[in-house]
């Protein structure tokens, strides 16, 4: 901890300067006056908090393992419609093969033990500085096939093969007669232009191209706070991702949600995000550039920020997926994942 203890010896220092740079030294008093005194506090307090969660954000090893999150006080609460994971590799939410599916994880806490009540976590607050970073990919399973010459109707759900061996199985065609598109699941292999495309019920046709990733199909969370999904009405801030379009998002408790678009984001990749809440301020969010590992700002929101005298603090994070099946679209199976989460709050009202 020296090059700590170096650093803000440093900063005092420097704020000491700045403080009395309005000043005449030769006219400063002995003792300093109360103004004098005042101007140096008000420096230190302005600068000197953030510098220190800076160096210790930025210079110290922090790591929050998903093997250990029970040992914060609460519960992990899973709820789903389609699969949720907890394991030592990481966490894993996902949406089902059905309509109306949504699944999400968050730490909620449910101050009981057996019959036995404990109270909350007080230290959680909406009215100080914090901020969290962590990581996530997405996988969405479903590809594209274009068709034409068909001779026989594909049916949703059945199998259809390649002649060079590929297999998908349907759950949307859009026909146009003689030809159309296949929205497959499960696919293995790479089918091959101009082969022989045959369903495993009645569809016949000749592959038009090759498979694609289909338009990404999900909406997702990744906040500090409760996710919408949950019901809990409470604040958030953090991330959104919608059909692979990543947003910054904040909210207070209430319908009315701030977002901000940040960049679009590739299926089966690995993303680092963190945001820094101000209260009453702005959120900064922030992604990992991975060319440079380094993280670079994309975007600020100012506006419905959580209160900072919003007492619903009882759930630290929550992560949330959901599929919209509104024709065109279909349901299908999404995958959100991540592995690590780190989260930095200030306490107190200085040092």
């Amino acid at each position: 901890m020296n090059f700590l203890k170096a650093g803000l010896g440093i900063l005092i220092i420097l704020t000491l300067i700045m403080a009395t740079d309005k000043y005449e030294f030769n006219k400063l008093s002995n003792p300093p006056s109360i103004e004098f005194k005042k101007d140096v506090g008000d420096a230190l307090d302005e600068g000197l908090q953030e510098k220190v969660m800076d160096a210790v954000w930025n210079n110290l090893y922090l790591f929050q393992a998903f093997d250990s999150m029970e040992a914060s006080t609460g519960d992990n609460t899973m709820e789903n419609t389609g699969s949720v994971a907890l394991t030592l590799d990481g966490w894993e939410i996902a949406t089902a093969h059905t309509a109306t599916t949504a699944s999400f994880l968050q730490k909620a806490q449910i101050p009981t033990l057996g019959a036995s009540s404990v109270g909350l976590n007080k230290n959680l607050s909406w009215g100080r500085r914090q901020r969290f970073r962590g990581n996530f990919s997405y996988y969405d399973s479903i590809y594209t096939l274009n068709y034409d010459g068909q001779t026989g109707n594909f049916a949703l759900n059945e199998t259809v093969t390649g002649a060079g061996g590929a297999t998908g199985v349907v759950i949307a065609d859009s026909d146009g007669g003689t030809s159309g598109t296949l929205t497959l699941k499960s696919v293995t292999g790479t089918f091959i232009d101009n082969e022989a495309l045959t369903g495993s019920v009645a569809g016949a046709a000749t592959v038009n191209g090759t498979q694609a990733e289909a338009t990404p199909n999900f909406t997702a969370y990744y906040v500090r706070g409760a996710t919408p999904y949950s019901n809990y009405n409470h604040p958030y801030y953090g991330f959104k991702i919608v059909d692979g379009v990543l947003y910054g998002c904040t909210r207070n408790s209430g319908a009315t949600e701030s977002t901000v678009q940040l960049q679009t984001l590739s299926n089966k990749t690995a993303y680092v995000v963190e945001a820094r809440y101000f209260p009453s301020d702005k959120v900064i969010f922030s992604v990992m550039n991975n060319s440079t590992l380094k993280m670079e700002e994309k975007g600020v929101i100012t506006t419905n920020l959580p209160l900072p005298t919003n007492t619903n603090t009882e759930t630290w994070y929550g992560f949330e997926i959901s599929t919209d099946t509104t024709p065109p679209k279909v349901a299908h199976t999404v995958q959100l994942n991540g592995s690590f989460l780190e989260y930095l709050q200030l306490n107190g009202g200085g040092f």
